[in-house]
């Protein structure tokens, strides 16, 4: 059946239907016939990065979150590193990373900073989901650049000691992070921080307030 309209011919509601109908049913063929490789690279996820002690955990809404990660690299090696580190950024932003830079320090020839952001806490966490296995050769290719990584993992801790409380300024030297927090005592919380580190494998540098003939550090 055909209609005119405006000296224009038009196929009938059914022929459109039916000549679809044609069309997805190809292309269940073809998906058989013509199938898709299978990717090479594995896209599962890969959250592979350690909890972080932290005296109070922060609300999912709060941030924004700055990440600092430090690297000593050979500073003969410097522009093979800025490409690895500039591959990396594509996977940062990917995962929601913002503001990325990296700076060096004037200072000590060869120390890097890698700096972003990330909207907030919940972010920061959910990142660390969107890692994939595929990922993880470019985050190797970059960390074969450290120097120095033969040690443990240290943490340093500078600690205000008092009674009933201690406040803590902490810097971890594989990532870079730093801050304060103050643990008391008479809850258990200082225990706790202190035992997570150890569960974790971290080793504990603590200088503390110099009192009389106290000195600093006390290695844990």
């Amino acid at each position: 059946m055909r209609a005119s309209l405006t000296g224009r011919d038009h196929t009938s509601a059914s022929m459109a239907l039916m000549l679809s109908s044609v069309g997805i049913a190809l292309c269940f063929v073809l998906a058989f016939a013509a199938r898709l490789p299978e990717p090479a690279l594995s896209l599962d996820p890969w959250n592979h990065w350690r909890k972080v002690s932290m005296f109070e955990e922060p609300k999912p809404d709060d941030g924004s979150i700055q990440i600092t990660v430090k690297y000593k690299i050979d500073p003969a090696k410097e522009s093979e590193f800025l490409d690895a580190i500039h591959d990396y950024e594509r996977i940062r932003r990917r995962d929601g990373a913002f503001r990325w830079d990296i700076f060096y320090d004037a200072e000590i020839p060869g120390m890097y900073l890698e700096t972003f952001r990330v909207d907030s806490w919940g972010e920061r966490e959910r990142q660390h989901d969107r890692f994939t296995v595929a990922d993880r050769e470019c985050e190797e290719r970059v960390l074969r650049f450290r120097l120095g990584r033969k040690e443990p993992n240290m943490m340093i801790i500078g600690v205000d000691y008092h009674p009933s409380f201690q406040t803590i300024a902490f810097f971890v030297e594989e990532t870079g992070e730093c801050g304060e927090q103050e643990l008391n005592h008479s809850d258990g919380t200082a225990e706790r921080f202190y035992r997570d580190l150890q569960q974790h494998g971290i080793h504990v540098r603590v200088c503390m307030e110099a009192t009389g003939y106290s000195r600093c550090p006390i290695s844990a």
